[in-house]
């Protein structure tokens, strides 16, 4: 289990689940809400009448519900305020970056932006993530977010993406890690690695 390395209210609970943990490892009191991930930028704000969870980022207010996401070798990025009252979990997939997820995530907020905190989770490094024209052509701006690596493909930072568009969207204090998902096979799944391994890592966000 990861535990993130940030200035988060005492209330605030944050986690990553490994290949060697489980929901099970979780509090029982804790409401775990998992969405169907679909690549865009649709964020559902907890409690919901919804009951096809179609989105790639969660967001609430309410005590003891968890935001989750499901990764393997995209970011999840998880959001606090500083008074411990509003948290979210954004998917931070190539598509869902390009979509704007963040600015999205972060105007669910009633907090102001410079009140946020942000960490990244594990995800795969820019030299194992080798992507093509067309993830290079989404991200008009960002292009030192790029390596070229042979002609028409790219090595691609996601943390690097993360970080800038959180910047943009006004969240100056943001951490994360450096576990790259494709290099510690041991410990984290990667569809990079292995496409055939349906594994996925959970990271999760709730406040007391």
């Amino acid at each position: 289990m990861i535990t993130p390395n940030w200035p988060a209210p005492e209330n605030i609970h944050a986690l990553t689940l490994t290949k060697d943990d489980s929901i099970a490892d979780l509090p029982r009191n804790v409401d775990l809400r998992l969405l169907q991930q679909v690549h865009e930028n649709k964020i559902i704000e907890f409690p919901t009448p919804e009951i096809e969870l179609k989105a790639d980022g969660a967001y609430t207010h309410q005590a003891n519900i968890a935001c989750t996401i499901k990764t393997a070798d995209c970011l999840a990025i998880l959001i606090c305020s500083h008074d411990g009252q509003e948290v979210a979990a954004l998917h931070g997939g190539w598509r869902g970056l390009a979509q704007g997820i963040i600015a999205q995530g972060v105007k669910k907020f009633q907090a102001p932006a410079q009140e946020l905190i942000a960490w990244l989770s594990p995800a795969i490094c820019p030299q194992h993530y080798e992507v093509d024209q067309q993830v290079f052509n989404a991200f008009s701006g960002l292009e030192h977010c790029f390596h070229e690596n042979r002609p028409g493909h790219w090595l691609c930072d996601l943390y690097a993406i993360a970080r800038m568009q959180l910047q943009q969207a006004g969240i100056e204090r943001v951490f994360g890690e450096t576990h790259c998902t494709f290099e510690y096979e041991e410990e984290l799944y990667s569809y990079r690695r292995d496409p055939t391994d349906p594994g996925r890592l959970l990271h999760v966000i709730w406040r007391r």
